[in-house]
C-alpha cells in the first residue's frame, strides 16, 4: 500500500489510531473496521482500500469504490 495515499489505521488491541498524509480530519475508522468520511464531496469519489493486519502478521486487503452523486 502506498504510504502517500494512507488515511489512517486503528490497532484494535490497543485502540491506537494513526493518521497518514491523506488524513483531513473528516475520516474515522471504527472498531468494526469501517471507514467513515464526513462531509463527503465529489472530490472524495475514489477507490478505497482497507487492510487488516492480524496478530500473526497475516494481512487481509479489501477494496471499495465510493461514488458521490450531486444533488
Amino acid at each position: 500500500m502506498n504510504s502517500h495515499n494512507f488515511i489512517g489505521s486503528l490497532a484494535r488491541d490497543s485502540s491506537e489510531y494513526r493518521t497518514g498524509p491523506e488524513y483531513s480530519g473528516r475520516e474515522e475508522i471504527n472498531l468494526e473496521g469501517s471507514l467513515i468520511i464526513r462531509n463527503v464531496t465529489v472530490k472524495d469519489q475514489d477507490i478505497y482500500v482497507v487492510e487488516a493486519v492480524f496478530r500473526n502478521s497475516q494481512r487481509n486487503r479489501e477494496f471499495g469504490w465510493l461514488r458521490v452523486y450531486r444533488e
